[in-house]
């Protein structure tokens, strides 16, 4: 009020100032419903960036669990089948939080497998650091294992955790490279989890669903995972990838609003299960880049570029790194 009332001459009188201050008011009061209405349509998206700053309150919430799990370690005259069990808990635990710790009980569970000399665990536990090396960027290892693997050695049991160490082997390796040839390779592979995983499972149907956006079939695509994000709460663990996934959908519709809905969504769900092993933020940061929402954009780029070294997850750091010079 006192800038508005500085524009005008000091010897105006009131009636007069009252003449321009109405139309001014008026215009001030509809341009602060303008922002109040494009401020309910973001509302995710604050909701997001003021959730980046509560990321230590979810992360307590993991370590107390993660910590539960390690003092079962230190029961007495625990066996080696008990430790395992407890191993792969934590592994999984770790997996999207702190890839290197994953790694590290499950590479102790490849000995207790050796130990019990049980070739079925023995396997189980190949197949799992597979994964983990192929998520930290470690190729040439996760391929190793995989090569030295005899496709007839494995079980009916543990045929889908084969092909699905194979088929992410060949997805992180080619978007890594871009080895174009590789996507054939992952798709081959995903086929042949599908082959051998119960259609009624909610693992069939995501990797089904991803199958299809991948061959542009966006009506199919969508229509199923609607239907799986209704049958599900925001606390399931498969919230975060369904979402993530519809967001992929509607980049390839073009959609800008409901992109940027659906990665918020799975952005905010992987904040809360502390998973730091993401793209949905990343996501978001390009959408607030091509925006030219740049104080957001930054505020994206240094959450997901502090998650992927946390993780350690190198493909992703070397990704959000390349883009961080640019907002930076």
């Amino acid at each position: 009020f006192y800038v508005i009332c500085n524009l005008f001459p000091s010897n105006i009188n009131s009636n007069n100032m009252r003449r321009y201050l109405i139309p001014l008011l008026f215009l001030l009061i509809c341009s602060v419903k303008t922002t109040l209405a494009k401020g309910e349509q973001d509302s995710l998206i604050i909701k997001l960036y003021k959730e980046i700053d509560n990321k230590s309150f979810y992360d307590n919430k993991k370590r107390q669990k993660i910590n539960a799990l390690k003092q079962l370690l230190s029961v007495k005259n625990l066996s080696a089948h008990q430790e395992y069990d407890i191993n792969t808990q934590l592994a999984q635990e770790y997996r999207k939080y702190i890839i290197d710790s994953a790694i590290y009980y499950t590479e102790r569970n490849k000995e207790l497998a050796r130990v019990m000399d049980n070739m079925e665990l023995s396997l189980e536990t190949q197949l799992q650091l597979s994964l983990l090396y192929s998520a930290t960027g470690m190729y040439i290892e996760a391929k190793g294992i995989l090569n030295n693997i005899n496709r007839n050695s494995i079980s009916k049991d543990l045929l889908p955790l084969y092909f699905e160490a194979n088929s992410q082997f060949s997805g992180h390796y080619a978007q890594s490279n871009s080895r174009h040839s590789y996507f054939q390779i992952n798709e081959a592979y995903r086929d042949s989890l599908l082959s051998v995983t119960d259609p009624n499972s909610t693992t069939y149907k995501i990797s089904y669903a991803e199958k299809i956006l991948f061959q542009n079939q966006l009506e199919i695509a969508e229509k199923r995972l609607q239907t799986l994000l209704e049958k599900i709460s925001e606390d399931d663990t498969d919230y975060g990838l369904l979402t993530y996934l519809l967001g992929n959908v509607y980049k390839k519709k073009h959609n800008i609003k409901l992109q940027k809905h659906y990665y918020a969504l799975s952005a905010l769900a992987d904040i809360r299960n502390s998973i730091k092993d993401n793209a949905s933020m990343q996501s978001l940061e390009l959408l607030a880049y091509e925006s030219e929402v740049i104080d957001i954009a930054y505020k994206f780029t240094m959450s997901a570029l502090v998650d992927a070294v946390f993780c350690n997850v190198r493909f992703r750091t070397i990704e959000i790194s390349e883009f961080y010079s640019i907002i930076n």
